[in-house]
């Protein structure tokens, strides 16, 4: 009984996401925000849009960057390339159900691949950029949100 109590500890600590990272990424207001998704390159439908939009807004807002009160216009084209989930691995395996039992531990369950095209124009200067990232997520932290965040940082650290 101690060897599973100790195997299911390990296996519930050893891929778990329990926050989104905090960006390096646009620091003070935004004046212009234009924004395009597209799911492998095709239009989507405009809640997913929305769903976007919002972890964008969130990302900005907790940049750990220092704060510049020039205002800046931004235009981001995110194109979601990959999502699976836990609702993906129960439909090829219901075995799959035996994992629900660590989701609130943490454990990663889902999973995002994207890219994104950023463009950020401040104080007459434009710096333009091109980034992929993959990231996992779980209940406390989504994969889309994390790969988010860390694609619009290697984007604007590539455009510099």
């Amino acid at each position: 009984m101690l060897r599973c109590l100790a195997v299911a500890s390990l296996f519930c600590t050893s891929a778990c996401v329990f926050r989104t990272p905090r960006s390096n990424f646009v620091a003070g207001p935004i004046e212009r925000l234009n924004l395009d998704v597209t799911q492998n390159g095709r239009a989507v439908d405009p809640a997913v849009t929305a769903k976007v939009r919002s972890e964008l807004n969130r990302a900005v807002s907790r940049s750990k960057a220092p704060s510049v009160a020039e205002p800046a216009s931004l235009a981001v084209r995110v194109d979601l390339l990959e999502h699976r989930g836990l609702e993906d691995a129960l439909a090829v395996d219901g075995c799959a159900a035996a994992g629900v039992v660590a989701v609130p531990f943490g454990i990663e369950f889902e999973h995002q691949r994207l890219a994104v095209d950023v463009t950020l124009e401040r104080g007459g200067r434009t710096y333009s950029g091109h980034a992929a990232y993959v990231d996992d997520g779980s209940i406390y932290s989504s994969a889309e949100e994390n790969a988010l965040v860390h694609a619009l940082d290697q984007a604007l650290a590539a455009a510099r």
